[in-house]
């Protein structure tokens, strides 16, 4: 298997264990502790830790949150990714407009994600998630 390989294979864990199933306890397998998030908001805790606090948020407002690689390109340390997510809106999001209470609308959403690995482990991600759809989609904000 080449490291490219192994990478994504690390990225599928990710989506499916962390991501898919709420298992935080992957993300000190998978993550360094300095791991990176470079356009990380300014109001989130940085590193590992960090992460797990972001997805328990987003598990609690989106209980039942599935994400799908619909595609998945790797090359040296890198893996870029295109997803989709569904979800359900149970709880309150304190999102990008402000607090949204709880819809029970089913939503979903588009991303691409860039992940940086190294020695078997992801250490940086930046990437965009379509959030002007999600927050259209809970009513928060009027389509033009």
């Amino acid at each position: 298997m080449t490291q490219e390989e192994k990478n994504k294979e690390i990225v599928k864990r990710f989506y499916d264990e962390i991501w898919n199933k709420g298992d935080l306890a992957v993300v000190d397998e998978l993550f360094t502790p300095d791991y990176v998030v470079v356009n990380l908001p300014p109001w989130r805790t940085p590193g590992a830790e960090g992460l797990k606090q972001f997805i328990a948020d987003n598990h609690r407002m989106f209980p039942d949150v599935h994400q799908i690689i619909e595609d998945m390109v790797a090359e040296g340390d890198k893996v870029a990714v295109y997803l989709r997510a569904t979800a359900t809106h149970k709880g309150d999001l304190n999102g990008p407009v402000g607090l949204v209470p709880a819809t029970n609308k089913k939503v979903g959403w588009e991303g691409v994600i860039f992940l940086r690995l190294k020695d078997g482990k992801i250490i940086e991600t930046k990437g965009v998630i379509d959030n002007m759809s999600l927050m259209q989609q809970l009513g928060a904000i009027q389509k033009p």
